[in-house]
Order: C-alpha cells, then structure tokens, then sequence
C-alpha cells in the first residue's frame, strides 16, 4: 500500500463510533441496568478516537503550512460551533434541565448550550493548546503535556474517591481532547502506523474493556453513586488506543458504503442526532411503547439511520445548506 494511499479503516471506524456515541446518548427506561451498562462501557472508547484521528490528519496537514492547517481547522469548528449552539438553543430553553442563566453563561459559551456540544469546544481548545506548543517549537513536550494532562483527569475526577481533591465533571471531560489530540499527532510524525500488531490491538482493547469494569466496581466501593456514572478511566484510554492501532494493523485500501458513511457524515451525525432522539421518544410516547424492550433496544440503529439519511440528504439536494452546517463556509 502506498504511504500516502488512503486507510478507509479510520473511515470506518468513524462510522461506527457515531453509532456508538448515540448508543451513550439514548434513554433506555427501565432496561437491564447491567445490559445497559456493559453497551456503555463498549461504546466509550469513540469520543477519544475522534480526538486521536484528528491529530493525526493535523499533523499531515501541517507539515507544509503550521499556521494555514491551524486557521483553516479553526475556523471550520468555530463555525460548526456557532451554528450547532443556534439550533440546540431553542431546546435547551424548553428542557427541565436548562435555564436562561446556564444557557447565556461563560460555561455555555465553552461546553456549549447542549449536552454533547462539549466536544467541539474541547477540540477547539486542543487545537489551540497543540498550534501554541507547535508555534513555539516545544514539540518535545507534547508527550510530557499529554501524559500529564491524561493523569490530571484521571486523578482529579473518577479518582477523587481515592485521591480527595475533586475538579468537576465538565472540565475533566473539556481537557480530553489535549492527550488525544496530542498523541494522535505524535502518532503520525514519528511513522507509528505498522508499529503494533492487529493481535497486540486487539489484545490492548479486550484488557482496556475489562480494566474499565474492574475500575467501576472499585470506584463504586467507595462511593455509591453508579456503578458505570464515570465516563473515562485509564481502561478507557487503552480501549481508545486499541481501537486506533487497529485502524492502521487492519488495512482497507478500498472506499466501502460504511467508510464513505464515516468520511462524509460521522460529524454531523454527531452533532445532529439528539435532534432525532427527541422526535422520535416524542412519537413513541405517542403510540405507547416508550417502555417496549424491543424498541428502545432498536433505537439506536434507527436514529441512526434516520440522522444519516436526512444529513446525505441535505448534501444532495441542497449542498449549500450543508456547506454551512458542517462548517464548509
């Protein structure tokens, strides 16, 4: 395979965490909790895989223009930022759970004025914090940066059971995109892509799955308030790497339906999915079968699929008004 071929394993793996961030997003009533919980912790490893994708196209990206690469991601985000924030504004106001003073507050201005718009303000941030050390020419310290920033995390929020000092949830989960972003990019400037087996990856994400169980039940010991309430331990960080090494141990040199899906969409189904989370529990609440096993179960392919077709839609048929939304201005 030539070096500057393609991997559409990346694009497909893309595709997939999409699906798996709307499996963390979806209500699930009064299924198995433990069911329930066992599909939350397989579905973790995909935030962090954004990130570490992300650094590592960055880093091919900036190889002939630092500066032009950093302004023209910024840019995209800032954009995709500003206009998710308009369009979920009009439902934070009308949930139970947002007010006007959270909604117009600094923290919104940051995390965003809906629950998963946090990432995009993480990745801003990220890039801002990688162009700052790049542009200095302190690229020595990005592994010192990403391994301390990875134990701040860690120790300061599903640690402080053990630890004592507790930093809150929302920034813990903002500083994510530092560590991953950063090793994404070390990734791909020291040629790491064919330095791990598809074994050893496979091997490193079964070990980081069991790790996250063996750490919620610890963490659960010493404080009862969930037993999988924590969205990142150190096994999800080896899950994520494992997920990211396979993408290159596994090479598919040909463009397929799920990696085009990836490619093209996975963003914005990101971005958009809740939208159809919250019409679609609407119409089944409607019907009565808002506590049918089966359905909440096949929710997430459906939401899913509907997201899709809707953004492929948009791309079709009116690819201005998608130039604008995913940040292509």
């Amino acid at each position: 395979m030539r070096s500057d071929a393609r991997n559409y394993t990346i694009d497909m793996l893309r595709a997939i965490g999409a699906f798996c961030v709307i499996m963390l997003h979806m209500p699930y009533s009064d299924l198995s909790a433990r069911g329930v919980s066992a599909m939350s912790l397989c579905a973790r490893w995909a935030v962090p895989f954004f990130f570490l994708v992300s650094g590592y196209f960055f880093e091919k990206k900036s190889k002939a223009n630092l500066d032009q690469a950093f302004m023209h991601v910024l840019k995209n985000l800032v954009a995709i930022f500003a206009l998710a924030n308009i369009v979920y504004l009009f439902i934070a106001l009308k949930t139970e759970y947002y007010t006007a003073a959270d909604i117009f507050s600094v923290k919104s201005l940051i995390l965003g004025d809906y629950i998963h718009l946090w990432f995009i303000g993480s990745m801003i941030f990220g890039y801002i914090t990688l162009w700052f050390f790049l542009s200095l020419k302190m690229e020595k310290l990005l592994p010192s940066v990403a391994a301390g920033t990875l134990v701040f995390i860690l120790l300061y929020s599903p640690y402080s059971v053990l630890t004592g000092p507790y930093v809150e949830g929302h920034l813990s989960r903002f500083l994510l995109s530092i560590p991953f972003l950063f090793i994404g990019f070390m990734y791909s400037r020291f040629h790491l892509e064919q330095r791990f087996s598809k074994w050893f990856s496979v091997g490193m994400m079964v070990a980081g799955f069991a790790l996250q169980y063996i750490e919620s039940y610890i963490l659960f010991s010493f404080r009862k308030e969930g037993l999988f309430a924590h969205e990142f331990l150190f096994g999800t960080f080896l899950f994520s790497m494992g997920v990211f090494m396979l993408s290159f141990a596994i090479v598919t040199p040909k463009d397929t339906i799920l990696s085009r899906i990836g490619r093209n969409y996975s963003l914005m189904i990101y971005l958009y999915h809740p939208l159809l989370i919250v019409v679609t529990f609407f119409a089944i609440k409607k019907v009565g079968l808002q506590n049918s096993s089966y359905t909440l179960w096949f929710n997430p392919v459906l939401i899913f699929m509907a997201t899709l077709l809707i953004v492929k839609f948009l791309s079709n048929k009116y690819p201005n008004v998608y130039k604008v939304i995913s940040g292509r201005v």
